[in-house]
């Protein structure tokens, strides 16, 4: 593939990099006149750019050393090459169907699958680091609120065990961890799991006094130790 055709690839990242978005290599010096090129490229994508022929055995690679640790974890990049088009390649992820014997809107899924058409094989590349990427940052957005509601759970259950704990001290008179525990466990209170016949711990225990620590319940914690 000619020299041109890399240094436009080149320049279509720059752009993202320019306008926000993670960029996928940055470059220095680059000129179409000549082959003493030097890029500065991630992983991931120069391990993509060698599979599509993109980029000149004679060009000039520098790669950055805080970046040769993903290397390795580059290869684990799987590519799939198709004969169609790159259009006819989102048509089929657009309309759900399969092309050539593959459902690329399901394995596109996975931030580690590249396609590339054999007919247009700098655009189609582009065009799946895209996915890639928006791909890999819809899974981080998903951790997060899904991290988000875990710990409003984790909260709300340790506020009502606070009260139920109290209610049991006045009660029983319990003042110790230990006691507390048998005591939670002969009465069949469920613990955060909520899964019937879930056992208490001393470390179960431990953990919920530490959460309400972070409620602000310190001061006025049960008084169990």
């Amino acid at each position: 593939m000619a020299l041109d055709a890399v240094v436009q690839t080149i320049a279509h990242y720059r752009q993202l990099e320019e306008v926000g978005r993670r960029p996928e290599l940055q470059y220095n010096g680059v000129s179409s006149e000549g082959n003493n090129v030097e890029l500065f490229i991630r992983a991931q994508t120069l391990n993509t750019l060698y599979k599509i022929n993109a980029i000149p055995p004679s060009l000039n690679l520098v790669i950055k050393p805080e970046i040769n640790s993903l290397l390795d974890k580059s290869s684990e990049t799987s590519l799939r090459e198709f004969e169609s088009s790159t259009e006819a390649i989102l048509n089929a992820i657009i309309n759900g169907k399969t092309i050539e014997g593959v459902d690329i809107a399901e394995s596109i899924q996975n931030p580690q699958f590249r396609f590339k058409s054999t007919k247009d094989p700098v655009i189609s590349a582009s065009m799946s680091e895209a996915f890639a990427i928006l791909m890999s940052r819809a899974r981080s957005e998903a951790g997060k609120k899904g991290s988000a509601e875990r710990n409003r759970k984790s909260d709300e259950f340790a506020a009502n065990m606070y009260n139920v704990i109290q209610n049991m001290q006045v009660e029983s008179g319990v003042t110790t961890l230990q006691a507390t525990v048998d005591l939670l466990n002969e009465r069949g209170v469920r613990t955060y799991s909520g899964q019937e016949g879930s056992k208490w711990h001393l470390k179960t225990l431990q953990d919920l006094q530490k959460r309400w620590a972070k409620l602000g319940l310190t001061d006025k914690k049960p008084n169990i130790e």
